[in-house]
């Protein structure tokens, strides 16, 4: 490996940013506030979510196919299902979390012409 393909490869593994680069608090870079409505949530409230979601897939594991084995199934269906159709699963409901949307459909694309068309 060549230096120089390192160096880029370091540009995006490096995980950690340089000293001029800190913020204050997570979310700074988003926009998002410090606290309250909208910050970023916590480790305790991710991991809450997880709890209730968990737990309420072992309940329907149990009450419909008889074996704790198959939660991790239902798990990812309840996760795929719940986020496509309603943006967020019952866990992550009952902790006020929310899904952090995007710029929308009819955001600028970097390096499209809006003019241009499709």
């Amino acid at each position: 490996m060549h230096v120089a393909e390192r160096r880029w490869a370091g540009s995006w593994l490096s995980g950690v940013a340089p000293d001029g680069d800190k913020t204050s608090y997570p979310g700074q870079q988003l926009g998002l506030p410090e606290s309250g409505p909208g910050s970023v949530a916590g480790v305790g409230r991710r991991l809450g979510a997880l709890l209730i979601d968990w737990l309420l897939c072992e309940i329907i594991a149990v009450a419909l196919f008889h074996s704790l084995y198959l939660t991790f199934a239902v798990f990812a269906v309840e996760n795929y299902l719940l986020i496509a159709l309603t943006g967020f699963t019952a866990g992550t409901r009952r902790q006020a979390r929310r899904p952090a949307l995007g710029p929308g459909p009819d955001a600028p694309v970097p390096g499209r012409d809006p003019a241009a068309g499709l």
